[in-house]
């Protein structure tokens, strides 16, 4: 298992997931000794797989979770 932290970001009314199955594999992922924190935003435009260019709603928590690790953001 990895043993460091997981960030897992969902992107509300994805096309390919809804939302309770995505929260579904990470308590599966959890249960079986996994370490992640979701979460899941509303993305401009309404289509949740876009999310990655919605960076806004997101690099706070990257941010957070890299320091979590010793690492940092790159510009």
């Amino acid at each position: 298992m990895f043993s460091h932290p997981t960030l897992w970001l969902y992107g509300n009314h994805g096309p390919f997931y809804g939302l309770h199955h995505s929260r579904a594999n990470i308590a599966v992922f959890q249960a079986a000794g996994g370490k992640g924190s979701f979460f899941d935003f509303e993305v401009p435009g309404g289509n949740g797989h876009s999310v990655m260019f919605s960076p806004p709603l997101w690099t706070g928590h990257v941010d957070r979770n890299l320091s979590s690790i010793g690492a940092e953001a790159k510009e």
